[in-house]
């Protein structure tokens, strides 16, 4: 039976989310008139890609299914192929640094919000109580979907909430999502600002940290260099290293070997 997330919320999240969304939309919001955002909807994935197949993409669900029933990991990495990642240029890091730790990656290359969401109702949580969560997710939206920066928000939001309700004892990192394309003024650029600039204000939330890492991903200018990013989105070895570098006196303190 799949876990599935609680429908209470506590009064002041439920507050800061008809705030954050009353404000993203830029419009009041109108009981039984909007459609609801394909980003906030559960969906798994439904295509084939020439990286990875459909029938690997439910394979890779039923591994963290099963890592999530033994319910053993204090620590949970989850989101896209970047958090993926860790099991490959970053996997010299992770086996350093994670690894001891206990860690479990959940990353799953080109998923979306929706996909994320779908696989937390349905299996990804089970018996897990981790001390920590660090959260990564959103870009594939601007590669995959035609949702909008703000609803794209909106999905990151629903996963914080699907994470927070899933997992009551843990403390959640929540990453701005990355730079990505190689220079400052390209269009990606301004919708992650703009995908940024709200979920940050989930910080406000209790057991919630935001931490955006674009300047160390950057360079001074805002290009990025194909020594971090070799193809503009995804991260090299240094790249990791500058992440784990962020992240690590978080987990520090939060999970003890």
């Amino acid at each position: 039976m799949p876990v599935l997330p609680s429908i209470k919320m506590t009064l002041r999240n439920f507050i800061l989310n008809l705030t954050i969304l009353s404000s993203l939309l830029q419009f009041p919001l109108q009981a039984n008139t909007a459609e609801v955002p394909a980003s906030i909807t559960p969906n798994p994935r439904m295509l084939s890609y020439s990286w990875m197949s459909l029938s690997t993409w439910y394979d890779m669900h039923a591994e963290d299914v099963a890592l999530a029933t033994e319910g053993s990991a204090p620590l949970v990495f989850i989101g896209d192929s970047i958090t993926q990642g860790w099991n490959g240029e970053g996997q010299s890091l992770w086996e350093k640094y994670f690894e001891p730790l206990s860690a479990v990656n959940f990353g799953i290359g080109g998923d979306t919000t929706q996909n994320l969401l779908w696989r937390l109702k349905y299996g990804a949580t089970e018996n897990l109580d981790p001390k920590a969560v660090i959260l990564l997710i959103g870009t594939n939206n601007l590669s995959f979907t035609s949702d909008n920066p703000e609803t794209i928000a909106a999905g990151v939001i629903a996963v914080v909430d699907a994470l927070s309700q899933s997992y009551p004892h843990a403390e959640i990192l929540l990453m701005g999502v990355f730079p990505r394309s190689p220079n400052a003024d390209h269009p990606h650029r301004s919708s992650i600002d703009r995908i940024n600039g709200i979920i940050s204000q989930l910080e406000s939330r209790e057991r919630i940290t935001y931490l955006d890492i674009t300047k160390k991903l950057a360079e001074p200018d805002g290009r990025l260099s194909k020594e971090i990013m070799p193809d503009f989105l995804h991260l090299s070895e240094e790249g990791y290293r500058r992440w784990t570098e962020a992240i690590l006196p978080w987990v520090k303190k939060r999970v003890q070997r």
